[in-house]
């Protein structure tokens, strides 16, 4: 779930100082606020805690950050600051929409929450023996936070804000001893077995007699309208983005099929666009026989590769490895990496994906689509297998939002290089304009139009 990073509050006037140290101030304060983030930063001063989910420490976090967001105003930000500050503002802005509007009494999703709690020991460091008694402290302390957990989700079923399904995986708390010597061993044995799956047991018990009868999509267009607006950092409602995703439907399928019938046309296939992506869904050359052939220095999904196309694996490789969406973006056909018509069009179809999502989450959680007309609308617009749109919407529906912001994002910086090329003529420069868009690092859009538009005007 999305953390309270920067709900944070200071004492006393804020009468000479600035806004640096306001920043360093909240930050401290957001570290004891969400002991979690903070340790995997590296951060082991709250390495045993748990973040308290109790009701009255929440309404104080949400309190307190009212009061935080409102002391900026009296610090005028130089030009350096600017950047800092906006983002500074939506940071603390956005978790108070949420308080308000109730999100925390859904704390846990098919994708995230308590029940992947032993995730946490990969994200952590274990460099001796005061790690393990901390990782050991918090999971004996792991009882009240499922109590917590499961109060707050008692409270959301009260309120019909209830997530449309659930699933309970089990976990590996006991990897993080496996070196580690026999007496740590049988200790954390001892604490997981006492501790950790008695809780464990609690909450499936819990999922199937109160939270499951209770399942439904979240009650509250409000809800949804702030996750649009959030994740694509503008003032978007669902409404335009479901009608932009449709125009851009047929503008975007128009162009990329075109491209598509080229890369079909070099790949020598004479029949089809709609045959050359059946073709290239069912050919076993095109998929993996091992989960071992798909290892990489980068997050990949080895499940099924039987059923993970090698075509798109190029495209893949440029989102997810470092430096990420950007290489994508900006350089890849610059440097000639889509080599191959089959690479190429794996790169189209990435492209295609972004344009359906628009249509996708707003439909299911805007329009009401059912799951099985999304996964519809998906495989009708995108050559994907059957396989990676089911994840998707599956995905979608536990994370309302977040698919937004990746076209959201694209066209935002299209437009502002458009823009930049019609003032700036024969001056644009086309190297200095990356430099512009990622020096400050990932950043609101408005907060990147404002800085784009400071640079475009001081030429």
């Amino acid at each position: 779930m999305r953390r309270l990073l920067l709900a944070c509050a200071l004492a006393g006037p804020l009468a000479g100082q600035d806004l640096e140290k306001l920043f360093e101030q909240e930050w401290e304060r957001s570290s004891r606020i969400s002991p979690i983030f903070a340790s995997t930063l590296g951060d082991r001063r709250y390495a045993q805690r748990w973040p308290d989910l109790s009701p009255a420490v929440l309404e104080r976090d949400y309190r307190d950050t009212q009061a935080a967001l409102a002391r900026p105003q009296a610090i005028p930000p130089t030009p350096a600051q600017a950047v800092n500050r906006g983002v500074f503002e939506r940071m603390l802005s956005e978790p108070i929409e949420e308080y308000e509007l109730g999100w925390r009494f859904v704390p846990v999703n098919r994708r995230d929450g308590i029940q992947n709690t032993a995730d946490l020991a990969n994200l952590l460091n274990f460099r001796d023996e005061r790690d393990y008694r901390d990782w050991l402290a918090r999971l004996r302390a792991f009882p009240v936070d499922m109590d917590q957990t499961m109060a707050l989700m008692r409270e959301g079923i009260r309120r019909r804000l209830v997530q449309a399904e659930r699933q309970l995986q089990s976990n590996p708390f006991l990897a993080p001893f496996a070196s580690q010597s026999p007496i740590l061993r049988n200790e954390a044995k001892l604490v997981i077995e006492t501790a950790v799956f008695p809780s464990l047991r609690r909450f499936a018990r819990f999922l199937e007699t109160e939270h499951l009868p209770a399942c439904q999509a979240p009650e509250g267009a409000r809800l949804y309208a702030y996750f649009a607006r959030s994740f694509t950092t503008t003032t978007l409602t669902p409404d335009e983005v479901h009608s932009m995703g449709l125009a851009m439907g047929l503008a975007e399928v128009a162009r990329i099929r075109d491209e598509m019938h080229s890369v079909q046309r070099k790949a020598g296939f004479p029949r089809t666009l709609a045959e050359f992506f059946r073709y290239l869904r069912t050919d076993r050359r095109f998929f993996y026989a091992s989960g071992e052939e798909l290892f990489g220095m980068y997050p990949v999904n080895l499940d099924q590769p039987g059923m993970r196309p090698k075509w798109q694996m190029m495209a893949l490789r440029l989102h997810a490895a470092a430096p990420g969406h950007h290489t994508q973006i900006a350089y890849a056909q610059e440097l000639g990496i889509y080599d191959d018509p089959y690479s190429k069009f794996g790169q189209l179809t990435y492209e295609m994906w972004r344009a359906v999502r628009l249509v996708v989450d707003t439909g299911i959680h805007h329009q009401r689509w059912s799951r099985q007309q999304a996964i519809d609308y998906f495989l009708a617009h995108a050559p994907r297998s059957e396989l990676d749109v089911t994840n998707e919407i599956d995905r979608y529906i536990c994370w309302p939002g977040q698919a937004l912001g990746y076209k959201i994002g694209e066209l935002k910086i299209k437009e502002l290089r458009r823009r930049a090329q019609a003032k700036l003529g024969a001056r644009f420069d086309v190297r200095a304009f990356p430099d512009v868009v990622l020096s400050t690092g990932a950043v609101p859009l408005d907060v990147l139009e404002k800085r784009v538009m400071d640079w475009m005007n001081a030429y």
